[in-house]
Formats: structure tokens, sequence, C-alpha cells
């Protein structure tokens, strides 16, 4: 049980990177450390793009949890970077189902981080949604 349990979340966390595909980073605020509104801009991290791009998959699932939940309350990034609702909605779902799959089990893991990472993730995508929606930044 414990065995499949890793395996599948080794193979979710490997395979989702690669199958989603990068996105193109442009020129904008590429060197700088601070946004044009003087907020500290983040990094979505590169995983398996080439140079000038990234993945916000990789950002969510290749990284420690830890500094995944510090990127979800990032406001801006460096090259215009962004997330999409895909990787986000896809990612919360996942997060809470192997949350709810391996409560129970013989393997030692805490249950604040996951759901911290979880709700992070439901809250940039309803933030991105009302921001869409209103025009407003």
């Amino acid at each position: 049980e414990v065995l499949v349990m890793s395996s599948t979340i080794l193979v979710f966390c490997f395979l989702m990177p690669w199958l989603a595909g990068c996105s193109k980073l442009t020129d904008a605020y590429v060197d700088d450390t601070l946004h044009a509104d003087g907020s500290v801009l983040g990094n979505l991290i590169q995983g398996p793009c080439d140079e000038g791009s990234y993945s916000d998959w990789a950002s969510l699932v290749l990284q420690p949890k830890q500094k995944a939940i510090k990127t979800l309350f990032t406001k801006n990034f460096r090259g215009n970077a962004t997330f999409r609702y895909t990787p986000l909605v896809v990612v919360w779902f996942i997060v809470c189902m192997f949350t709810l799959l391996s409560t129970g089990m013989a393997m030692p893991f805490g249950l604040f981080v996951p759901h911290i990472m979880s709700g992070a993730c439901l809250g940039r995508a309803f933030g991105i949604m009302i921001r869409d929606i209103s025009g407003d930044d």
C-alpha cells in the first residue's frame, strides 16, 4: 500500500511537468528584483523547459512544498510568468486526494503542509479568476 502510493505520487510529480509543456518568458523584469509597483519579483522554476521558458506545473510539484506555497503567495514573477487555472485546480485536487488516501497508512507524513498547499492552489486560482473578471490588478 505504501509502495503503491509513493510510486503514484512520484510518477505524477515527474510526468506532469513534462506532459503539460512550457510557457515562454517575456523580456519584462527578467533581470530585475522589483516590479514597477515596488513589489519583489518571484521566480517560477524552469523544470524540464528550455532556457527562456518556465513550467507552472514544475513550480508546484518539483520543488519542496514550502517553496511551492511561498511561490503561490507571490504576486509578480520575473519574465511576466504566471500560473494558469488548470495546473492550480488539478494540483489542488490531486493533493486533496493523495492526502485523503494516505491518511491512516503506515507512512509518516504531516497533514498541515498538504492542507496549506491545497488551500493556496485553490485560493490562487480563485484570485486569478476574480482578477480576470474585474480586470483590475
